[in-house]
Order: structure tokens, then sequence, then C-alpha cells
């Protein structure tokens, strides 16, 4: 993914977490990044910022580029949760009702 910009916004209503698949509630504060997808297409994304941070943390780590790109769940479906280790409760919690 190709970020061209990202901001800080309060939610007027539901956006589904691009990192973590749960929902954002109206109210929150989420993070909104549009920019290029792996195949050039245009795209906008909605994050938990916590889950941003994470996401964008584990490829680094992996160092996966705009092309091997993976979501946060897609870290968490490879690795289980202890790739999450170290992370923000707010994210692990997000992860453990549906990780066992």
């Amino acid at each position: 993914m190709g970020v061209s910009r990202e901001e800080t916004r309060k939610a007027r209503k539901q956006h589904r977490c691009d990192g973590c698949n749960k929902m954002i509630e109206p109210g929150e504060d989420y993070l909104y990044a549009a920019g290029h997808d792996s195949d050039g297409e245009f795209g906008q994304w909605h994050y938990h910022p916590d889950c941003r941070e994470w996401e964008v943390k584990l490829c680094r780590i992996n160092d996966l580029h705009a092309d091997e790109w993976m979501t946060l769940a897609e870290h968490v479906d490879g690795g289980g949760i202890a790739v999450l280790d170290g992370a923000p409760e707010a994210v692990r919690a997000r992860f453990t009702e549906t990780v066992q």
C-alpha cells in the first residue's frame, strides 16, 4: 500500500478498521489513509490509530513493502496472537475474541 495522505478524523458513522477488521464507532478518533494499492488502484483505508501503528511496525520488522504489505489481521492469522506481544492492550483485545 502506498499511502499519500494520512489524517486523524472523528468518526461520524461506523467504519471497519482495515487493520483488525473490527468496527470503528461514531465518535471515535480514527486514522484515514488514502493512496494507491499494490495494483496501482486508488484506495481509502480506515484504522484504529493503534492498529495502524502496529501494522506498520510488523511490516517494517518483516521488511514488507507496498507490493507485499500485510494487514494486521493477516499478521495475526499467519503468526497467531504472539505477533501482538508488546502491542497496546486495546489492539490485543480486538483479537482475543477471535484468536484462541
